[in-house]
């Protein structure tokens, strides 16, 4: 596996959870600078630490909204603000070639039988929470359509050509060479897109959370005698407004213990984010055109994840201390 770095990453866990979550526009090139430095972790001896199961990640999640909502009260300002962002992330995805970077579920919000379910079924579009993301840490509406749309589109095309009967391997090219030629792009570059390839796995992860705090507030806002239709736009809001506050909490969580990082993240995740993070970073060596030279490479050298069902510890260990997960 090729080397990464751990010790000059290595934190306390109360600094760790305590300090401010600085996101990727700031982050790159230092890490960058620490994946060169190629220290190896899987020589280094670890403290067995058992991630967290499924249900106890989940009730963290839900004690961490409970205590939220108890505490925050929408404002006005705050609802009509979220909502023009909402529809702001809408228009841009509002078209017929979609994202298709990865299978992300996609609903039909003309067909919801209720406000309830419309405003639901657009927190489940594919795009839309990764898109909330997206806005929150400063991309344009312009980068994140050539990020969504573009440049995914050509990746996928051009990994389904090269390696058409390895879902796998045609999985791992794609990715990589979706952050390959979109840290090319003129109109991206190497932050961006390590924005918005990281804030995609995040719109996966934060799918079923977000959908969870809209129910929970939809049904509060009932309890408080609202009617079904301004207690779904209100949820709706508070939801949106959340989102980014959400990703934050989860990702202090992540860092102060990998126990509760290895809980919450998946083999997919680590895949793909592994393999964005590899594509941006060889940019450094092969020209524009060349992402099949630079993808060779990275296999010889041992950086690419290949399948899901190669993904165990270390490279779980890997991305965690390496941080390109936020």
């Amino acid at each position: 596996m090729k080397k990464k770095i751990s010790a000059l990453l290595t934190v306390t866990l109360i600094f760790s959870f305590l300090s401010t979550v600085t996101f990727a526009a700031d982050r790159e090139s230092d890490i960058i600078k620490m994946h060169q430095n190629q220290i190896s972790i899987s020589s280094q001896n670890f403290s067995y630490e058992k991630p967290l199961s499924k249900d106890e990640i989940n009730k963290k999640i839900s004690d961490i909204q409970e205590n939220y909502r108890k505490s925050h009260k929408s404002t006005e300002s705050e609802r009509k603000a979220a909502l023009e962002k909402a529809s702001r992330i809408e228009s841009i995805f509002n078209t017929s070639n979609k994202n298709i970077s990865d299978p992300q579920p996609s609903f039909n919000t003309a067909a919801a039988s209720s406000s309830y379910d419309s405003n639901k079924a657009k927190l489940r579009e594919g795009n839309f929470i990764e898109g909330i993301l997206d806005d929150d840490e400063g991309m344009t509406a312009s980068q994140i359509y050539a990020l969504g749309i573009t440049t995914a589109n050509s990746a996928r095309s051009i990994a389904a050509s090269q390696y058409p009967n390895d879902v796998m391997l045609q999985d791992a090219y794609r990715h990589f060479t979706w952050n390959f030629i979109s840290t090319f792009n003129s109109s991206l570059g190497m932050n961006p897109t390590y924005i918005g390839t990281v804030n995609h796995e995040w719109g996966l992860l934060l799918l079923e959370p977000m959908t969870n705090y809209y129910d929970s507030q939809y049904q509060s806002y009932i309890s408080d005698g609202y009617s079904s239709e301004n207690s779904s736009v209100w949820a709706f809001s508070d939801t949106v407004n959340y989102i980014p506050i959400m990703k934050e909490t989860i990702v202090r969580y992540c860092k102060a213990g990998y126990s509760f990082f290895s809980g919450f993240m998946d083999a997919s995740n680590i895949m793909d984010l592994t393999n964005n993070f590899e594509g941006r970073y060889y940019t450094f060596n092969f020209s524009a055109s060349n992402y099949k030279g630079a993808f060779d490479k990275a296999i010889a050298d041992g950086a690419i994840i290949k399948s899901e069902s190669s993904v165990g510890d270390t490279q779980k260990r890997n991305l965690w201390n390496l941080q390109a997960y936020y």
